[in-house]
């Protein structure tokens, strides 16, 4: 009974886990079921702002750096591992390009699958319909041979006198 959703009074729905699951993800900021399209876009979204937080820190770093680096008050040894810091950047960035390839190939086949799903979502049941059912049983279909299993053990019992 944990596929069946009723949909109104009377009627029930069938649902798979999977389709369960995707009515269970809301919008956070409408309260409203989002589509796998919404979520797919929102994670492309998502990548971009990443991946632009990934360069922007990159440039962030190598300028703040070299500004400390030129200033001479740095030894060259603590030189070379600050000049090299803008590379903490590329951490973001390639997490921001993930969630785009993410969202442009690996999502869009799950849309896709959804879709589909949607497509072949089994009809709403009503409760008023009349189900198939079988006919009733026919006893005069059954042979009769003419002895029981119990016959023969239970025929002396009859002629027994009985003593109180």
């Amino acid at each position: 009974m944990r596929n069946l959703t009723v949909a109104s009074p009377g009627s029930l729905i069938l649902r798979s886990p999977m389709q369960r699951a995707s009515d269970a993800k809301k919008s956070w900021t409408t309260g409203e079921a989002s589509t796998p399209e919404v979520r797919r876009y929102n994670e492309i979204k998502g990548g971009v702002i990443t991946e632009s937080i990934g360069i922007a820190l990159g440039i962030f770093l190598n300028v703040f750096m070299q500004g400390l680096i030129l200033s001479g008050k740095i030894p060259p040894d603590v030189a070379e591992i600050l000049g090299r810091l803008w590379v903490v950047g590329v951490i973001p960035l390639f997490v921001g390009i993930a969630l785009i390839v993410n969202g442009v190939f690996v999502s869009k086949t799950l849309a896709e699958i959804a879709r589909q799903a949607a497509l072949n979502e089994p009809k709403v049941l009503e409760k008023d319909t009349n189900p198939p059912s079988l006919r009733s049983a026919d006893t005069t279909e059954f042979v009769s041979f003419g002895f029981s299993v119990t016959e023969g053990t239970t025929k002396h019992l009859g002629s027994a006198d009985y003593k109180q």
